[in-house]
């Protein structure tokens, strides 16, 4: 019974190595069973039961066999259809009866038919502009009533040598119905290549985080980059440089100063209502000493926040940027965009971002991700916020 298997299992094993009737000769004697794909570009790309697909180098290759038709192009620019063969020692292309001996090397393209050798020949013009559109919203019923929007639209212009991208970004968020999130940013990052992995790269930022009394924030810098790794499954480029930030911080949050303003203005109302009666019975009787008292108080009516005015800074940083993604399951990439940036005027402080990204394609030109992105600032003390500051969001992604 036993022997009965093991028979039939390697009666199955040639079965379908049989059935893989393409076939190429390697210089080296090796034999590469599969279906050939496509030449193209001095490359021959086959696919294989066993390892997938395989791309050689053309000049690895000694013979081509295909049990099929194929439309093929040669370098004396002549497209030919017919089955690719060896005879008596001779690779050549046999069309109907006819068999013409051409050496593999003089293949410059080849595919499965002439419209499919055309698109290989005459590819078309890669576009210089693309772009993506985002979309997240998260609604909560119940104990809490809670909404909270993203919006984020991107540009971007691929050249020869460099690359130009446009983002923006907009986050929105109201809990019973009281704002507590308005945040927007836009940044600008051209990319030139110096060299084939080396490049440099400039970028430009304007901020506002409302919910962090963050008013605005302008910044601009240079630095060099390198791509460590670039591949269908894999990329890891990391970047170094430095950058001039200007940033104004307000005292409140929008949301905040309604109520400072509200409750400097009821203590006034207070302090007037008791000075009148200190007026009254005589404990302030001298035109001074009313015009004094009364002076502080209607201040505070007419400019409750007149004490409170926002702070401007600049700082010059350095900005360590790391970016790495990585295909974990058949389309579902992770990625993540790490940036660190010490402030050169105080030593010793610094701002970290974060953006981890899970993104699954549900179509060509649509996708679902969730994303994490994490913010800390050295000196939120200062400013009375938090150090830490998170975002989860889910959002579908447009592609065009």
């Amino acid at each position: 019974m036993k022997r009965s298997m093991t028979l039939l299992f390697f009666g199955m094993v040639l079965f379908v190595l049989g059935a893989e009737a393409d076939v190429l000769l390697l210089n080296n004697g090796d034999r590469i069973s599969g279906t050939l794909l496509t030449v193209d570009g001095g490359t021959v790309h086959i696919s294989t039961p066993y390892a997938g697909e395989i791309s050689l180098p053309l000049e690895m290759v000694t013979a081509i066999e295909t049990e099929g038709t194929r439309a093929v192009a040669f370098s004396d620019a002549t497209i030919r259809e017919g089955t690719l063969a060896q005879e008596e020692g001779c690779v050549g292309i046999r069309i109907e009866e006819a068999f013409h001996a051409v050496p593999s090397c003089e293949i410059t393209a080849l595919a499965a038919t002439r419209e499919e050798l055309d698109a290989v020949l005459h590819p078309p013009a890669p576009r210089k502009w693309s772009g993506t559109v985002d979309l997240g919203l998260v609604l909560r019923n119940g104990n809490t009533d809670t909404t909270d929007v993203n919006f984020a639209a991107g540009l971007e212009r691929a050249g020869k040598r460099n690359t130009l991208c446009f983002d923006f970004e907009a986050v929105y968020g109201s809990t019973d119905d009281i704002l507590n999130t308005r945040r927007y940013q836009s940044d600008v990052q051209w990319q030139y290549y110096l060299r084939e992995q080396l490049y440099l790269h400039f970028l430009g930022l304007i901020e506002r985080d409302d919910g962090r009394k963050l008013d605005l924030r302008l910044q601009g810098g240079l630095g060099l980059g390198y791509d460590f790794i670039d591949n269908d499954k894999r990329t890891l480029s990391a970047d170094f440089g430095v950058t001039y930030t200007h940033e104004k911080w307000e005292p409140f949050t929008p949301w905040d100063r309604t109520a400072m303003r509200d409750s400097i203005r009821g203590a006034a109302y207070d302090d007037m209502y008791t000075a009148l009666l200190d007026i009254g019975n005589g404990v302030v009787n001298t035109p001074r000493d009313v015009l004094d008292l009364l002076h502080g108080i209607l201040g505070d009516l007419r400019d409750p926040l007149r004490d409170y005015t926002s702070s401007t800074e600049g700082y010059v940083n350095l900005r360590l940027g790391v970016s790495y993604s990585q295909q974990i399951f058949r389309a579902t990439t992770l990625s993540e965009e790490f940036v660190l940036m010490p402030n050169l005027n105080e030593i010793g402080e610094f701002r970290a971002v974060s953006e981890l990204a899970l993104t699954t394609p549900l179509s060509d030109a649509l996708s679902l991700s969730t994303s994490l992105k994490t913010e800390y600032d050295s000196m939120a003390d200062e400013r009375g916020v938090e150090r830490w500051d998170n975002t989860l969001m889910t959002q579908l992604s447009y592609r065009f």
